[in-house]
């Protein structure tokens, strides 16, 4: 087994749609954007995925060190603007939140959460903050803003559609990111030709850092689609990070 379980089912958040009031009544749009969330937070929960991840999180909390305290999310997207790619970022976002959940259950502590994404618009962060998200700023895609000031040892990075400029100033010009779930390297490396401009960035990347990083396939049925356009996602943990022989 990638990861050592025990054998207690995963217990994520129950979804709800918040009731609109006189004080701070939803519009019509609000109203639909979180109905169609909790069905996905539903879908989430019925899914293979969720067991795998919780499986995940339940060997980090019992490695990972020091114990896992931030979760920040960098390249969420905007949920809140109309496109074909917003389904896909409202999984995104479920993913994030479940995986909050695990962490704070394991721990039996609550989990600092922060999101950084520079197309978040204003309704996008209402939306996030009314699920107890904090809102990190940058003023560009390839900038860590705000996040670079969050990061330490103690956050694990979620990065489930980040730019290959931004993987470069997460990974290569800084070295306390001990935990992150994000884009698969093995998949990005097929990704783009590999003397492409693309396939040089993933390669420097996984030279000068990912190498250094025990690799974990994320997997499960019933979650992603076809249509979601989701890429492949590994779970990703600096060596020294773990509880290993050399400190025993």
């Amino acid at each position: 087994m990638p990861y050592s379980t025990d054998s207690s089912p995963p217990h994520p958040s129950i979804p709800r749609v918040p009731k609109p009031t006189k004080s701070n009544p939803l519009s019509r749009s609000q109203q639909h954007l979180h109905t169609t969330f909790a069905t996905i937070q539903a879908l989430y929960t019925q899914s293979q995925l969720s067991q795998n991840i919780a499986a995940h999180i339940t060997s980090l909390h019992k490695t990972a060190r020091p114990p896992i305290r931030k979760i920040l999310s960098l390249g969420l997207g905007s949920f809140t603007t109309s496109s074909k790619a917003q389904r896909r970022q409202l999984k995104q976002l479920a993913l994030f939140l479940a995986i909050r959940d695990e962490l704070g259950r394991r721990g039996g502590v609550g989990v600092e959460v922060y999101a950084q994404d520079p197309v978040f618009t204003k309704a996008d962060e209402a939306f996030l903050s009314t699920h107890s998200v904090k809102i990190l700023r940058t003023g560009s895609g390839t900038s860590l803003g705000g996040a670079g000031e969050v990061i330490d040892a103690s956050t694990l990075v979620y990065s489930p559609f980040l730019t290959l400029e931004a993987y470069e100033a997460l990974l290569l010009r800084r070295n306390d990111v001990r935990v992150f779930i994000g884009d698969d390297f093995d998949g990005l490396a097929k990704k783009w030709p590999k003397f492409s401009a693309e396939g040089k960035v993933v390669e420097r990347v996984v030279r000068g850092a990912v190498r250094g990083f025990m690799r974990r396939v994320v997997s499960g049925d019933g979650y992603w689609e076809e249509g979601d356009g989701a890429f492949g996602m590994g779970v990703y943990v600096r060596e020294e990070a773990r509880r290993g022989k050399a400190r025993m």
